[in-house]
């Protein structure tokens, strides 16, 4: 499995997720987001109004339909649309990475508790069949490799 951990130091959570859904969508990948249950429905409407012109086909957890949609988002790991990629916004333990083949890892310097989460979890990837890479943002906004370990 492939994890990357994205240190967010300039850019909003919400401008990196929208990025990362759509460069895993335009490779054909389905997705599960998992976020806290306070911020599913912000993270649904922004699938739907981040831009004017377009809208990111998706669904939440419990409305129905599940297993149809190509980006499904709960505060609760779920395999129901079959997913490949994992995006976490809020953090998870190693036993909720099982299943996907990426998981993307967002969290944000400002909050300490998607730091401790952060560092919890890669502290606690073994290495055997696992590349893990950490990009932290440049002072310019750049995501830099920072670390990685295989």
């Amino acid at each position: 499995m492939q994890i990357d951990f994205y240190h967010l130091q300039k850019t909003a959570k919400d401008t990196v997720l929208i990025t990362l859904v759509e460069k895993s969508i335009a490779i054909g990948k389905r997705i599960f987001i998992k976020a806290r249950t306070e911020n599913i429905n912000h993270i649904d409407e922004l699938l739907w109004s981040y831009k004017d012109d377009s809208w990111v086909p998706h669904g939440a957890f419990g409305n129905g339909f599940e297993d149809k949609q190509p980006i499904l988002i709960g505060d609760t790991i779920n395999h129901a649309n079959q997913a490949e990629y994992l995006i976490l916004t809020d953090g998870a333990d190693i036993s909720e990475l099982d299943g996907f083949e990426r998981c993307l890892n967002i969290f944000d310097e400002k909050s300490e508790k998607e730091l401790q989460n952060a560092r919890a979890l890669w502290k606690a990837l073994p290495t055997e069949n696992n590349k893990v890479n950490y990009w932290k943002q440049s002072p310019e906004g750049k995501w830099e490799l920072k670390q990685s370990k295989a």
